[in-house]
């Protein structure tokens, strides 16, 4: 005897065809889950998710997959998607914004997950890559500190850059806190 039911699997947002990456990114992040929690067998993947497309993404599903739909698999189908709904040059423009990408003010941490994003834009990017690009747009400061603390960037992993980092942020930023700030002469009006 069964004493719970089983949870229902975790909807779907309704994903329009927009040229929002997170929109889309998110789409199939729910997607994948949808259909692990739901246990659907590989070949009706495509259908379940398929309603939960609106607009230009539906239309792409209707015109493209719907006659053929269980001959195409989930990965297949989202990457139809998304050549479907994204100009042909968006993963060129992402892999020059990542070039480009530095941390600048951003925090270490956020620096790191808009990193995380375009990676996953750009696709093809293996870890030592990541761990690279990591290192190399963190501030002048940080990376000094990580070479104090006998990391590198070739051999050091993602995870103990970004903890290095952070800590050596979060001292700079306390000493910078701490730091006495200079008077401002007193004014009494008569200038």
């Amino acid at each position: 005897m069964q004493r719970f039911r089983p949870l229902a699997p975790t909807e779907i947002d309704k994903y329009h065809g927009d040229e929002d990456p997170v929109k889309f990114l998110k789409f199939v992040t729910q997607c994948k889950r949808f259909v692990r929690e739901a246990g659907l067998a590989p070949e009706d993947h495509v259908a379940r998710c398929a309603n939960f497309l609106q607009g230009r993404a539906y239309k792409y599903y209707a015109t493209m997959v719907s006659m053929d739909e269980g001959n195409w698999t989930l990965e297949e189908f989202l990457i139809g998607i998304y050549d479907h709904c994204f100009p042909l040059d968006f993963r060129l423009k992402q892999r020059k914004k990542l070039d480009d990408f530095r941390q600048g003010n951003m925090r270490v941490k956020a620096y790191a997950a808009d990193l995380e994003l375009l990676f996953r834009l750009v696709g093809d990017i293996n870890d030592a890559q990541r761990v690279d690009k990591l290192w190399n747009g963190l501030r002048r400061e940080l990376q000094q500190a990580l070479w104090r603390e006998g990391l590198d960037f070739k051999s050091s992993t993602w995870d103990e850059v970004i903890a290095v980092a952070t800590r050596h942020e979060m001292a700079d930023r306390m000493i910078s806190e701490e730091a006495p700030k200079t008077p401002k002469p007193f004014n009494n009006g008569n200038d």
